[in-house]
């Protein structure tokens, strides 16, 4: 159900909720994982009216095709926020940070 001025959520979730939810995905996504570094994961959620914005570091697996890899997160997440939290992904910043380890099969 799509939301519209007569019909706001009447409920907020927490950044670290999103946060959270966002690093699942990439989780669940092969050939991809989040960058840790010493403070914490690189991953960046922040809320906006109009949707959500996502910034993350991403270490792909080498032999992956970088450009379907994230092409297909970032369908994959907006599809899921939307469905979701009825929330559309406004923006998402991916840079990958590292080719880690022997080729995905």
């Amino acid at each position: 159900m799509e939301d519209s001025p007569e019909h706001e959520k009447d409920y907020r979730v927490d950044s670290r909720a999103l946060k959270t939810f966002v690093e699942k995905i990439v989780e669940e996504t092969r050939g991809v994982g989040i960058r840790r570094t010493l403070f914490g994961k690189e991953v960046k959620v922040k809320e906006y009216p109009e949707g959500i914005d996502v910034s993350l570091g991403l270490v792909v697996s080498r032999g992956e095709e970088v450009p379907n890899i994230v092409r297909e997160f970032r369908e994959r997440l907006s599809g899921e926020l939307q469905h979701t939290f009825s929330t559309p992904l406004r923006q998402v910043h991916i840079t990958i940070r590292k080719i880690a380890g022997n080729p995905s099969t």
